[in-house]
């Protein structure tokens, strides 16, 4: 079975499972797309001359980044390697960062189990 059919199967178990996997997808692209802008303001940067330390001090800067900024312990590849109630924490306050307010219980074990599937089927 692929890792898509598994988590179409976790999402159908519950509409609390159906939420949380939303809300898992939607902190996944926009993850992506800010390491996607994120990558383009850098070479942007060092195209114009501006030097490698200086560049990684400016791209932590939320203004550069309106619609896709999220803070470093946010992002997916933080979220990917966070277990247990840390990841509730995590998850809650993206959650509030995003303004994303459609879901009420985040069980850290379903959360892990998503992500890890997330991830595997976002690499095909």
């Amino acid at each position: 079975m692929s890792n898509t059919s598994i988590l179409k199967k976790l999402i159908a178990t519950s509409p609390t499972n159906k939420e949380l996997a939303i809300f898992l997808l939607v902190l996944k692209e926009k993850s992506d797309l800010f390491y996607e802008e994120h990558e383009n303001v850098k070479m942007d940067f060092l195209m114009r001359g501006i030097c490698v330390n200086e560049v990684d001090g400016l791209l932590e800067d939320p203004s550069l980044f309106p619609s896709t900024w999220l803070p470093r312990h946010l992002r997916w590849e933080s979220i990917l390697h966070t277990k247990g109630q840390q990841l509730t924490i995590l998850l809650s306050e993206a959650k509030q960062h995003m303004d994303y307010t459609n879901f009420i219980e985040i069980d850290p074990n379903t959360a892990e189990n998503f992500i890890r599937l997330i991830d595997l089927t976002s690499k095909k």
